[in-house]
């Protein structure tokens, strides 16, 4: 069988996602638990459209958003919150960069990029803002690119411990790249620091 073959064999995806209505599911009052009727009413839920995405205040003309995924813990999804709200808005027709500032660099491997054809990371770009251009790579999602991390990121924030002006270094670099996108999301490490 051709991959054209394998393809036609696909169901077609609606353009409109299964998105199941809870207020009709009825709880049985000693249990806790679904009535039968309920279960046969979800398994033959309707298609609904989703909801728009809010409207934020409007940024200026030409300058990207800038998102930043935080959060203390490690393993809570940050990578994969990252990956999924940069496929789903660029499925929107937006540009979208994402900043891997994770030394884990997972977020690559989850948009299909190779990380073993990188040539410029994350770490390149703080260290030399000037190849904030050259150290975008397009990944398996249309409309998303992405300045990859790795390994290389441990210890960056000691070795720039001494330079001055360190903490706008990432604001500086990302400058000439906003006009090219419509929205620009860092997955951060496990740690508040640089």
């Amino acid at each position: 069988m051709t991959l054209d073959e394998e393809r036609d064999e696909l169901p077609e995806v609606g353009a409109a996602p299964l998105i199941i209505d809870a207020d009709f599911v009825e709880v049985e009052e000693d249990r806790g638990l679904p009535s039968l009727d309920a279960v046969d009413e979800i398994s033959t839920a309707r298609a609904r459209q989703p909801l728009d995405l809010p409207r934020g205040p409007e940024t200026p003309e030409g300058r990207a958003r800038v998102v930043t995924v935080i959060n203390q813990k490690g393993g809570v999804g940050k990578t994969t919150s990252v990956i999924n709200i940069a496929a789903q808005i660029a499925l929107r027709g937006h540009r979208v960069l994402v900043i891997d500032a994770d030394s884990q660099g997972n977020c690559a491997t989850g948009l299909g990029v190779d990380k073993s054809r990188v040539r410029t990371t994350t770490r390149d770009l703080m260290l030399n803002p000037e190849c904030a251009v050259d150290s975008r790579h397009a990944t398996a999602v249309d409309n998303v690119h992405i300045i990859v991390g790795d390994r290389t990121l441990v210890g960056l924030e000691q070795e720039m411990l001494r330079q001055l002006g360190r903490e706008r270094r990432l604001t500086e670099a990302l400058a000439p790249l906003l006009p090219h996108y419509d929205l620009v999301i860092i997955d951060t490490p496990p740690s508040l620091g640089l």
